[in-house]
């Protein structure tokens, strides 16, 4: 069955991709002009002489810059040299004008000038194509003049025909040159320039050579003039990185040691005051004891009222005891001294000490007087001999107070440095149509380019202070570092040291300071770096100089796989032109699809009719429905209030005054006479005593009882009830009858009984309908193309143009996980000079903080006013809140009660011990100054001693802002950080949420 519907559709279009015919690269293939065997030049030299890992691109412009002057500068140039007249030639077959004789034989003479007669390149013929092709590629990379290029490449063309014409055609040349003749295929040759110097080795290849070695003090072969030059930019600023962190671990070292010297002293000078007086009192026991007795021997004869002369002797018996005594005074001092810190700290440390603490600053230190082995005198508790100059401790440094203090200073001041010259990477997003697409980092890098700096310079003490420098550069952060080992051999034996989990930071793998004071010469250094990626590279250098940047590229070792092959891509490496497709031929072809004929298919249903049979088949179909809802609702409410008060009061008074008075008089006279003299004596006597009492007393009792009582109920009956039928009835009958009976019916209609013929047995068979389909293949069209994916290219491609810097999110960083120098894991590691770098970087104002450094002053006056011992007398001394007491001057003056007994003063000292001082003279004065105090709140000053009329105190607290409080206000401060921290984090989530 054939039908007349010829409507078509297209079913789909689809490309086929095929791979293009390799061009014939052998000398017979006259369709390609290629490079003659054998020709070689600058060029390839410094392809072949190149480092691992360094790409073609970037070595032939610094070798293109060397030979610009032996290059043709003008098209002049060559029209007028001996090229000119195949110049002339080149254009003709470039415009496929045809030949004439004369150009004919030009071309075939001048080539067979150039060959042998085994028709290869002579020595003429090598110095030609070489000048010809060296210059042809100088144009190509620097596309200095256009039309140089051209005209270098119409002499080739030129040439090319007249090597046609001089080679012997064969069955091989024509099959070669497929349906054009040798000589017209020659005519429409293309140049094809080296694949050697243009195309990138792969990886597979095995003459890829993957080890070098760098000369050191020569330039590196294959890294470009500025690629050097910003490697040492960069290099320039890490070292500066390097030396602050360096000399801020060296300070914080020092600061240690110092404040263990520190409380040593203290402890030893408490001590020493104990042995001090101990020993004062022991060596005048037999005075001190004189003294007493003749004390009492004063004050028997006062009472007794003897005769001045015995106590003019006993005093001047007291004040010839007196006189063969010394005050006590002790002065403990500050404990800083030289020798001390030279026999306690480390020799780093004291180098250290004397280069900040010194009179002298590092520019009036002559170095090179200093002896090579660094040996050195102590002449003085604050003078060191070393060579011919002496350093003398600067005077502002009386106590190790004093030092931890300026020491401190110089480690903020590093660390302020040392954020200067770091660098913090964040992440940058941009916002395109409400998706976040990360922003590639920008930073032109050179991959696995290094940079290695041994620094070395004298010292006080040691010939060198000595670390190395290393870092390179790397194209993402798949190549963060896993671990590193160094190994070192040096003029102070071989040494070994690791690293773990260095992190790429804006392109580049920072390294921290390296075998630090273990070398002043260097024979042998190599770094072997083990990456995250599966990859291994390494550095090895010999006699590495001191205090020059060394630059080159590390090395990249083979990888083995499972199966045991050199794996030379590495496991995780990232692939190539990801989403390219190779160069191939692309077939468009489309499909289309019309309707070509119905024929009958597969059985569905055979029926069988039995003779005189009728047949009748019904179907019924009946849709029913009903529904039903009920609800019923109850609620009951019950309020009863009960309340009941009482209140009862008491008052009582009672008033009670009682007066009582008293008064003696008395009068006596009394007259003797011994009869010499008469005495006579009269007296009186009064007394009045009055004594009066009041009480008042009063009381109140007042009680009250408040008792109430409330109750709700409710009640509520609410019944509904909601009887719904519905009754939905569908009905449907099917008749399908087959009538066998034998009747006729006529044209009419009426029917009419056969008798002659019966009824016959029927058999139906009932079959589906099956539509035959016409397919055909188009193709319309052949492409050499590039095929790569995109993602909605016009979309994205739309929404980027207009992306501005404005819709740049930055990611915020976490200051307890950031790198180096501005990581700040709690509130005890930071400092003023990291809390105001987040504070900027977040714009975060930041709460001034109170004065770093008060002082707390009190005056204190006392009148004993005894000649004996009295006891503790306390003073409280109120400290600033949030201030610690570290310091403490005390100034005092007293007088002696009596002139002939000698005087004792003790004070508090701040640590839980005292001070004090036994004294002859009157008045007497002194001042003292107590290190080490770590006082807060209120301190009780306390002073005792014996024979003292009175004594004034001016007491000095210096103090700081407590660690407490520091610590509530770095975490107040860091609270301050957290809102715009939140609000970057919120609208990037937003922003990703939509």
């Amino acid at each position: 069955m054939s039908t007349n519907n010829n409507a078509s559709q297209t079913l789909f279009r689809f490309v086929s991709l095929r791979n293009p015919q390799l061009t014939e690269t052998k000398r017979r293939n006259l369709g390609f002009i290629h490079r003659p065997q054998g020709v070689k030049g600058v060029f390839d030299t410094a392809i072949t002489a190149r480092l691992s890992g360094v790409k073609k691109s970037d070595v032939l412009p610094m070798v293109a810059a060397e030979f610009a002057p032996s290059a043709f500068k003008t098209e002049k140039e060559i029209e007028t040299g001996e090229f000119g007249q195949l110049l002339i030639i080149g254009r003709q077959i470039a415009k496929k004008e045809k030949l004439d004789s004369f150009g004919l034989t030009t071309t075939q003479f001048f080539y067979k000038e150039l060959i042998d007669v085994n028709k290869e390149l002579n020595a003429r013929g090598l110095e030609v194509f070489g000048l010809l092709w060296n210059n042809l590629i100088y144009q190509v990379v620097t596309q200095k003049d256009f039309y140089v290029k051209e005209a270098i490449s119409h002499v080739l063309k030129a040439l090319h025909f007249g090597f046609a014409q001089n080679m012997n055609i064969d069955n091989d040349v024509i099959k070669a040159n497929g349906d054009k003749t040798p000589l017209d295929n020659a005519l429409d040759g293309r140049l094809v320039m080296p694949r050697v110097l243009f195309v990138e080795d792969d990886a597979s290849n095995p003459g890829i050579v993957l080890t070098s070695k760098g000369v050191i003090g020569q330039k590196s072969l294959g890294l470009p003039v500025k690629d050097i030059e910003r490697i040492k930019a960069n290099a320039e600023k890490d070292l500066q990185l390097t030396q602050s962190l360096l000399r801020k671990q060296k300070m914080e070292t020092l600061n240690a040691e110092l404040k263990i010297l520190q409380e040593n002293n203290y402890a030893s000078s408490s001590k020493a005051y104990q042995s001090a007086y101990e020993d004062y009192k022991r060596r005048y026991q037999e005075q001190f004891t004189e003294i007493e007795k003749t004390i009492s021997a004063i004050e028997i004869i006062k009472e007794q009222k003897g005769s001045e002369e015995e106590l003019q002797r006993l005093y001047n018996r007291l004040k010839e005891l007196q006189s063969g005594m010394t005050p006590f005074n002790f002065e403990g001092g500050n404990g800083l001294n030289v020798y001390d810190l030279q026999a306690k700290l480390t020799l780093d440390s004291f180098d250290l000490f004397m280069e900040l603490c010194s009179d002298k600053s590092a520019g009036e230190i002559r170095l090179p007087e200093f002896p090579m082995d660094g040996t050195y005198k102590v002449i003085s508790e604050t003078e060191l001999e070393v060579g011919k100059q002496v350093l003398r401790v600067d005077d502002r440094f009386q106590s190790y107070s004093d030092v931890v203090s300026h020491i401190q200073n110089q480690i903020a001041s590093t660390e302020q440095t040392a954020i200067e010259n770091g660098t913090n990477e964040q992440a940058q997003y941009a916002n395109i149509g409400g998706a976040l697409v990360p922003v590639i980092n920008s930073l032109q890098r050179t991959h696995l380019a290094y940079s290695l700096y041994a620094q070395s310079y004298r010292s006080m003490f040691t010939s060198s202070r000595t670390f190395i420098n290393f870092a390179f550069e790397v194209e993402d952060n798949s190549w963060n570092v896993a671990n590193a080992k160094v190994t070192l051999e040096s003029n102070t034996g071989i040494y070994e040291e690791s690293f773990n989990n260095i992190n790429v930071i804006n392109g580049m793998v920072s390294f921290p300071a390296m075998m630090t004071g273990r070398y002043s010469l260097i024979s042998k250094i190599r770094i072997n770096v083990y990456f995250e990626n599966g990859r291994e590279g390494y550095l090895e250098l010999s006699n590495v100089p001191a205090n020059q940047f060394l630059t080159g590229m590390l090395t990249l070792k083979r990888t083995i796989n499972g199966a045991g092959n050199e794996d030379l891509t590495g496991g995780n490496a990232k692939r190539k032109n990801f989403g390219i497709k190779r160069l191939g031929v692309a077939d468009y072809l489309k499909v289309v699809q019309s309707v070509h004929a119905y024929v009958p298919g597969e059985v569905s249903n055979i029926e069988n009719v039995m003779a005189s049979e009728l047949r009748h088949k019904s179907s019924v179909s009946r849709d029913y429905s009903e529904v039903t809802d009920t609800t019923s609702a109850s609620q009951e409410m019950e309020k009863t209030s009960d309340t009941g008060k009482t209140s009862r009061t008491d008052m009582q008074t009672e008033v009670a005054r009682e007066l009582e008075r008293q008064q003696n008089i008395n009068a006596h006279a009394r007259y003797s006479f011994d009869g010499i003299t008469n005495k006579f004596e009269i007296g009186a006597d009064y007394a009045n005593n009055t004594a009066r009492h009041d009480s008042a007393r009063q009381a109140v009792m007042k009680s009250q009882e408040i008792t109430e009582k409330a109750m709700e109920k409710v009640l509520t009956k609410i019944s509904e009830e909601r009887i719904q039928k519905i009754i939905k009835e569908y009905t449907e009958t099917n008749v399908h009858e087959f009538d066998n009976r034998g009747r006729i019916i006529n044209p009419t209609g009426t029917t009419i009984d056969n008798v002659n013929s019966g009824p016959q047995h029927i058999t139906g068979v009932y079959r589906w309908v099956d539509k035959k389909m016409k397919n055909q293949i188009y193709n319309y069209g052949k492409r050499t193309m590039f095929e790569f994916m995109v993602p909605e290219p016009a979309k994205l491609h739309r929404l980027s143009l207009a992306v501005s810097k404005g819709q740049l999110l930055t990611a915020p960083i976490d200051p307890r996980k950031a790198d180096k120098p501005y990581n700040m894991a709690n509130a005890k590691v930071a400092t003023k000079e990291l809390l105001q770098y987040w504070a900027d970087k977040y714009g975060v104002q930041l709460t001034d903080l109170p004065k770093e450094e008060i002082e707390v002053y009190q005056n204190i006056q006392g009148r004993p006013g005894t000649s004996g011992t009295f006891g503790a007398i306390g003073t409280q001394i109120n400290i600033t809140p949030d201030y610690v007491a570290k310091k403490m001057s005390l100034q005092f003056h007293a007088t002696r009660s009596f002139f002939v007994y000698p005087s004792a003063l003790i004070v508090s000292n701040g640590k839980g011990g005292e001070r004090g001082i036994i004294s002859f003279d009157s008045p007497y004065q002194r001042t003292w100054v107590e290190d080490g105090l770590n006082l807060e709140g209120t301190f009780n000053f306390l002073y005792r001693g014996q024979n003292i009329r009175e004594v004034t105190f001016n007491v000095t607290l210096a103090c700081k802002l407590s660690d407490a409080f520091m610590d509530n206000g770095i975490w107040r401060i860091l609270m301050q950080l957290l809102p715009p921290m939140k609000l970057l984090i919120r609208n990037l989530l937003k922003i990703r949420q939509n």
